[in-house]
Order: structure tokens, then sequence, then C-alpha cells
């Protein structure tokens, strides 16, 4: 991969850790150079002025200051894209980067994609605010050129804008991933994996409503298991959902089954597919919507569905990372089998046992007569 090699410095004080980033980062095709103090950081950089074109900052790093200080102090001298790696996920600890940069953070153990994904939107985001310095030097030594100076400005803003809102949005499915990969990590209860599933959609992933359906095979029928979020009735008096290629198997939900991969509609109130469910979607004030299918043991059992008050929410990004939601919950989900299989089979055997025991003491009492 090319990259022109630009330059990360990674600031980590985890030793492990930063091999197995630097490995990553390596990968991908940046060269990187490592950093384990945010005083040492600053050095570095104050020694390879103008070779650093990003910066990978952990919030914490042991004794002395923390990342956010250490990138204030980077900031003040020079002008590099600062992206915040970490394995907080409080809002005030985010706030408190977005304040100092906005730039990026990116929640550890995310995943591959998430962290590359995160490093190329910085970098275009601080070509797009260099280019809008470009536009506004311009305009002040020319006055003839103001006008098409001024239309350029006003594109490289929309540019800067969208930008700014992919990260917002990419940002909240990492928060989805990261809660939900340590929940499924702790968690061997079925229902309360798909319970805090969707409620960890709505909280941390901002969408308007979260809901898991298995399929009915009698019926063909996706049922509703669990919710959360504003439902208000919704699932209850909705049209029943489908797996069949009939009108009410033609939403998101039904098509993602029925077909085995991620579906979704951008526009509930213009799409004609979604004409059974329109009226009391819109209702609810739900724009978007998508079909993650979960697959166990390699067949489709019901999907994940999400509901988001903003239209066209859902985009490439957004999509590839999602589909990352349900390959965990698929994989927690055979997880729960193989272990309630495990115990069913020591109690069988404990079973055993305890017949064997209690025939032999029959046998033995027989050849005592």
């Amino acid at each position: 991969m090319n990259n022109n090699q630009k330059t990360i410095l990674l600031v980590e004080d985890d030793a492990i850790l930063a091999l197995s980033e630097m490995r990553q980062l390596k990968k991908e095709g940046y060269e990187v150079l490592h950093s384990d103090s945010g005083e040492n950081s600053i050095q570095v950089v104050r020694e390879l002025a103008g070779a650093i074109d990003l910066i990978l900052m952990d919030v914490d790093l042991g004794d002395g200051i923390d990342g956010t200080v250490a990138a204030q102090e980077i900031l003040k001298e020079f002008s590099i894209p600062v992206v915040f790696l970490s394995s907080h996920t409080e809002p005030e600890i985010v706030e408190k980067t977005e304040k100092i940069t906005s730039y990026g953070y990116v929640v550890k153990n995310t995943g591959a994609t998430v962290l590359n994904t995160s490093i190329k939107m910085a970098f275009k985001l601080f070509q797009a605010h260099k280019d809008l310095e470009k536009h506004k030097s311009e305009i002040e030594k020319t006055n003839q050129e103001l006008e098409q100076a001024n239309k350029e400005l006003a594109e490289a803003n929309l540019i800067q804008i969208k930008i700014e809102e992919e990260l917002v949005r990419a940002n909240r499915v990492y928060a989805v991933i990261s809660q939900i990969n340590q929940m499924i990590v702790r968690e061997r209860d079925k229902d309360k994996i798909l319970k805090e599933s969707c409620r960890i959609a709505v909280e941390y992933g901002k969408f308007r409503m979260a809901w898991i359906g298995f399929v009915n095979e009698n019926t063909k029928i996706i049922q509703p298991i669990t919710w959360y979020g504003h439902e208000d009735g919704y699932l209850t008096i909705m049209v029943k959902i489908s797996t069949e290629d009939i009108p009410a198997g033609r939403g998101t939900t039904g098509i993602g089954v029925r077909e085995g991969k991620v579906f979704y509609c951008n526009d509930i109130g213009n799409d004609p597919r979604m004409i059974p469910w329109r009226k009391e979607a819109l209702k609810r004030e739900y724009r978007s919507s998508i079909a993650l299918p979960i697959f166990v043991q390699g067949q489709v059992i019901g999907a994940f569905t999400l509901y988001i008050s903003e239209a066209f929410f859902f985009g490439e990004s957004e999509i590839r990372l999602l589909e990352q939601v349900t390959n965990d919950i698929g994989y927690a989900l055979e997880m729960v089998e193989v272990d309630l299989k495990r115990r069913r089979a020591e109690a069988d055997l404990q079973d055993l046992i305890i017949q064997k025991e209690t025939l032999m003491k029959e046998l033995e009492g027989k050849r005592g007569k």
C-alpha cells in the first residue's frame, strides 16, 4: 500500500501494545516512530520538525504528563494532525480531546480497519485545513481573485464539514463495536447478550431504536426477541416481517435475512419498498434503517435491525464496521451454545456415574445375600 511513506509518531507507554500497533501501521505502509512518554514525544517532535506527518497519541501515559497535555504542548509549536488512541470511551474524556484537536479519537482494540480508516480521514481533514489556509492567503493577496477564492473557500468548508460529519458517525459506530466486544467477553447469558447489544447501539451509537429478531421456521416470520430505544409499540403494530419474497418481506430486515447480507434503506420516507412500514416508522422519526443478518454456525438465524433519525446515514464505512458487530454477536451466541452443550454433557456424565454407582451397590448387595 502506497502512502507516500508518511511518517507516524506513535506515543504509547505499553511496550506490548506499541509493538502490535507499530506492526499494524507498518503493514499499511507507514513509517513509524515510537515514544513511550508525553515528555519524550514533545522532544521527538522538536528534533524532527517537518518529518512527522501525524501523531497517534495515547491518553494515559503512566508517570509524567498525559497525552492531552503533550498534544497541547506540541500544537502550540507545530501544525500536525493528532489522533487520540485510547481505551477510554467516557464522554468527558472524548470531549476533552475534541477541544484540543478535531482529527479523531479511536478506541483501542477496535481493529485494523477502524484505525486505518481514522488515519486516512485525519490526513484528509488536515489537508482540507491546509487548503483552507491557502485559500485565505490568496484572498488577502489580491482583491481581483476574491470572487473565485470565496467560491473555493465555500467548497473547502463543505468538504471539511462532510469529513467531520463522517468522523462523528464513524466514532459512534466505533464506540458500539468497542462496548459490544467488552460485553460479550464477560457475558455468557444469551438473552443478556441480545438485550445489551440493543442498549449499546442506542446509547453509544445514538440510534433511534434497535431490535433483534429470530426467524420462526414454521411461519417464516421474523419474530422480535428484544429491543431498546424509542420503540413506542412499533414492533407490535407494524406489518409482520416475512423471510419470503412478498411485500411483507421486501423491507430491510426481510431482504437482509432472506439474502444473508447487509441491507439498508437511507430514505424510509421515499423508498417504495418501505411502504408497508413507512407511516409508523416516520411517526417515530425513523429516517434510515439497516438490517444486519446474524449467522450462527453458517446459518442465518435472524437480524439486528437499527433505525436512526437521520436520512442517508449509512455509508460504506459505517456498513463495513457494523458488519463486525453482528459477526461478534454471532460468535458470542455460538460460544453460548457450545458452553450449554458442554454443561449438558457434564450433567449427563454425572448421571451415568451415579447410575453406575447405584447399580454396583445393588450387585454387591445381591452377592452378600
